[in-house]
């Protein structure tokens, strides 16, 4: 087995933003960082420990099974090719083999929910969902496809990842029949009191809103405390029909765009002001571009100046009127 010609798993990135064997340091480590914890919460969900969204450290054996060395980088055409191995310590015998059975698992589980089914695979929960989801969140930074390769069997399994692939998953998080709102905003006030844990959410536009949500969400709560993000739920109502309260289906992070702006929220704003933020006005006048005016009669600007309308007039026969009126 230490023979192979093929690594143990692989992955070919494409896409505008793509080089022959080059990308973004950034988007790279991004990306092998969700497929990790993807992949672990995989290992957390077969191994029947509770939900794989809790927070707190790995057990040491998940990880070790499910590590994985760089070994190659390289080109396409045009992509970037990444190899990965494992080591010999790793390349048991395949029944016992739990690292190769989560991986196994993890694109076959892929594979599952991109034709639609409903149920959620074996070794699936919402945490996996939801970094999976994460993980897609690449796809609008000049990334169209991800390829992924697992050579540990005589027949290779592969899937491609796309944006179809993204919104199955968007799919089975959301659970379009309960879903009937979508807010973006600034998630703060997190409180996991006994009678539930909520947040409060603070949309650019509106009152914030209080949100419900549940055990499965509680890392994506933690993570995105201050952050501006997407929440989609079933909404409670008051009996003038104002929304109370949201039950969570969905929380998902604005990420920055290709130009490093966030997705729908401060793009009309100036650079390093924030809708969220408090600032002085000469802050906002810097910011701006504003300066001081030096000459008074900039500040008549497009008035009319000579032109005779008899509005003067007007006024001066009502004040004589009124005078004359109250004399009476």
């Amino acid at each position: 087995m230490t023979n192979r010609k093929k690594p143990f798993f692989s992955i070919r990135i494409e896409g505008p933003n793509i080089g022959p064997g080059r990308m973004r340091l950034a988007d790279f480590l991004e990306l092998a960082n969700e497929i990790t914890n993807a992949v672990e919460r995989v290992g957390i969900v077969l191994s029947n420990t509770g939900l794989s969204s809790r927070r707190g450290a790995r057990p040491k054996d998940l990880k070790k099974a499910l590590s994985l060395d760089l070994v190659g980088f390289t080109q396409g055409s045009p992509a970037v090719l990444a190899y990965f191995e494992r080591s010999d310590t790793q390349m048991l015998i395949e029944d016992v083999d739990f690292g190769n059975q989560i991986y196994t698992k993890w694109l076959e589980g892929l594979e599952e929910i991109s034709r639609g089914k409903e149920v959620l695979p074996q070794g699936y929960d919402v945490g996996v969902l939801l970094k999976m989801r994460d993980l897609g969140n690449l796809f609008g930074r000049g990334i169209t496809q991800m390829d992924f390769s697992l050579n540990h069997r005589p027949k290779t399994i592969t899937f491609k990842y796309t944006e179809k692939a993204v919104n199955q998953i968007r799919k089975h998080i959301a659970k379009p029949e309960s879903m009937t709102y979508t807010i973006d905003g600034r998630l703060v006030m997190v409180d996991f009191k006994e009678t539930g844990p909520i947040f409060r959410i603070h949309p650019a536009i509106g009152e914030p809103v209080m949100c419900k949500f549940a055990e499965s969400f509680r890392e994506e709560v933690y993570k995105n405390i201050l952050k501006y993000v997407r929440i989609r739920g079933s909404a409670e109502k008051d009996m003038q029909g104002k929304i109370t309260e949201i039950n969570i289906a969905d929380i998902e992070t604005l990420v920055s765009d290709s130009e490093g702006q966030l997705e729908l929220t401060e793009k009309s704003l100036p650079s390093g002001i924030e809708f969220w933020q408090h600032h002085t006005v000469d802050e906002l006048a810097i910011a701006q571009g504003i300066k001081a005016i030096s000459n008074v009669d900039d500040l008549l600007g497009g008035w009319p100046g000579d032109v005779n309308d008899g509005f003067e007039e007007w006024i001066s026969e009502m004040r004589e009127a009124e005078l004359i009126g109250g004399d009476k």
